[in-house]
Parts: C-alpha cells; sequence; structure tokens
C-alpha cells in the first residue's frame, strides 16, 4: 500500500497533473459563473461566436485554455480573472482552513440562493392566483353583461 501512495504522490506533482487540475478547476468554475447567470452552453457559445462542442469540452474540462479563450469566457461571463502562485508550504498549511471557508461561504450562498428562488416563486404562485382570479372575474363581468 506504500508503494501506491508513493506513485500517487509522485503523480500529483507533475506538471501534467497540476495542469489537470487547473483545467478541471476552471471548468467547475465556468459552469458555476454560467448556472449563476442562468446560461446555456448554447447563449455561451452564441455570445462567444464559437462552437457549443468548443464549449461543451471547455466544461468538461477536455480543453486547454490560452489566457485569450479564458478572457473571452470572463468577458462573457462579466467576470475578472484572478491567478495566484502560492509556495507549497504555505498552501499546504493554509489548505484545510481554505477548503473551510470555501465550504462555508458555498453554503451560505446555496442557502441565499435557495431562500431567494422560494421568495421569486412565492411571487409567481401569487401573480399565478391573481391573475386567475382576474380572468374568474373577467369571465362572470362577461357572463353577468351577455344576460
Amino acid at each position: 500500500m506504500a508503494r501506491f501512495k508513493d506513485i500517487l504522490s509522485r503523480l500529483k506533482n507533475t506538471p501534467e497533473m497540476k495542469a489537470a487540475r487547473v483545467q478541471m478547476k476552471l471548468a467547475l468554475m465556468l459552469d458555476r459563473v454560467m448556472r449563476r447567470r442562468c446560461m446555456t452552453k448554447a447563449d455561451l457559445a452564441e455570445q462567444m461566436n464559437c462552437s457549443r462542442s468548443y464549449v461543451t469540452q471547455a466544461l468538461r474540462g477536455d480543453k486547454n485554455f490560452s489566457i485569450l479563450s479564458l478572457a473571452k469566457f470572463a468577458t462573457v461571463l462579466d467576470c475578472e480573472i484572478s491567478v495566484n502562485f502560492i509556495p507549497k508550504d504555505i498552501y499546504e498549511q493554509n489548505f484545510e482552513r481554505i477548503k473551510y471557508l470555501i465550504k462555508t461561504y458555498d453554503l451560505e450562498r446555496n442557502k441565499l440562493a435557495y431562500s431567494e428562488a422560494k421568495s421569486v416563486q412565492s411571487k409567481q404562485s401569487r401573480n399565478v392566483d391573481l391573475t386567475q382570479v382576474r380572468l374568474e372575474c373577467e369571465s362572470d363581468e362577461a357572463i353577468n353583461l351577455a344576460a
């Protein structure tokens, strides 16, 4: 078992694995922003003047991003790009704390999004109910006028 851990540890630190992790992180971030903007792959492709398959490949983590393509995604999604080089020892010291903060932030953001969605849903259902009442009243008036 120790041999497997050693091999895995060596693989994690290769440039190829680091690049693959960055690609996946980028794909996840793009997907999150698209969801927040209620944007489909087709919408994004259209606004970027590229094919839907390019966007799909990017979101799967299959595409190597150039800085220009990242800038295009950021422009269309109305985002800024931030790149950080963190010394490994500092990253490892703070990794658990960072994971906790990100998880807490995500949970709070999800709670807020859920409450906003419930509020919108509640307003929409009230609007539907009011529209139904209006239609029923108008049809009653029409019937009364016809009589």
